[in-house]
């Protein structure tokens, strides 16, 4: 059987037959989430519905390799103008390396506050359980800077507005802890 590959850059290539998308599998240029056209169907299905493409152990493929004469190859250069050069025995009818998703790059508005009003739910919460609940104020203000803090690790734009709200809230949630336990010792 033979397939074409839909490549992120919007090209198709090939045909190919599945030993070929095999060896680009190992090279990492066809994912398992890789879009393919059957040749002769035209039916499109992902690269991990094909049969026997994905095994558990991929074979080792070694670099090939480097020519002093060849240049960077972007994905807006042609690549039949290093066709004719007879040193490089790159094939480039295959698809280019892999590009990956960077989630923060399509969040919505709402997505991209959403730190912002959990860390603004919490605090308010924080502190009305502070005064109706006592501790309990504190373990939610404590969770609140948790949950900014993986916001943070993750990338998020807003997650440093919303670890400061929490941070605070916390630290006024802590210093009201104190002064309750100081009055109340009195």
């Amino acid at each position: 059987m033979r397939y074409f590959v839909e490549g992120s850059d919007g090209n198709q290539y090939g045909p190919v037959e599945v030993e070929t998308l095999k060896t680009w599998v190992a090279e990492g240029r066809v994912q398992a989430q890789s879009v393919l056209r059957h040749d002769f169907s035209g039916e499109r299905l992902y690269a991990r519905d094909v049969p026997g493409l994905f095994i558990v152990s991929p074979p080792v493929v070694s670099a090939p390799p480097v020519q002093q004469n060849m240049g960077q190859m972007g994905f807006g250069q042609n690549p039949s103008s290093l066709a004719n050069n007879s040193s490089n025995p790159h094939d480039y009818s295959r698809p280019p390396d892999p590009v990956y998703y960077n989630p923060s790059s399509h969040r919505t508005q709402g997505e991209v506050n959403k730190p912002i009003y959990q860390a603004a739910f919490s605090s308010v919460l924080a502190l009305i359980l502070f005064f109706v609940l006592h501790g309990i104020g504190l373990i939610v203000a404590g969770t609140s800077v948790f949950r900014s803090l993986q916001y943070k690790q993750a990338g998020h734009e807003k997650a440093n507005i919303a670890l400061i709200i929490s941070v605070s809230t916390l630290i006024l949630v802590a210093v009201g802890w104190i002064f309750r336990i100081s009055t109340t010792g009195n």
